[in-house]
């Protein structure tokens, strides 16, 4: 609550097979190798291709840029924030 919705969730993908999944990282430091044990779990049941983003920093939101190629490019996100 409090933040503002830019649009809908979009439906849940019944397999990650065959389908594009963006791996984003947070952008602190150690966040990389756990998305990578992330995607390499989830590739021992999938076949998917994986294309891997990073925020700029980690103080600050995904830009408006970043977020419109990953809508545009990916069926599904894995979005790393490590603390």
């Amino acid at each position: 609550t409090g933040g503002t919705m830019l649009g809908q969730l979009a439906d849940r993908l019944e397999t990650l097979d065959g389908h594009t999944i963006a791996f984003l990282d947070c952008g602190k430091r150690g966040g990389a190798p756990i998305l990578t044990g992330i995607e390499e779990q989830l590739a021992a049941n999938h076949v998917f291709k994986a294309i891997h983003y990073k925020k700029t920093s980690a103080h600050s939101c995904a830009s408006r840029k970043l977020i419109d190629q990953i809508v545009s490019t990916c069926d599904a996100l894995v979005y790393g924030v490590i603390n």
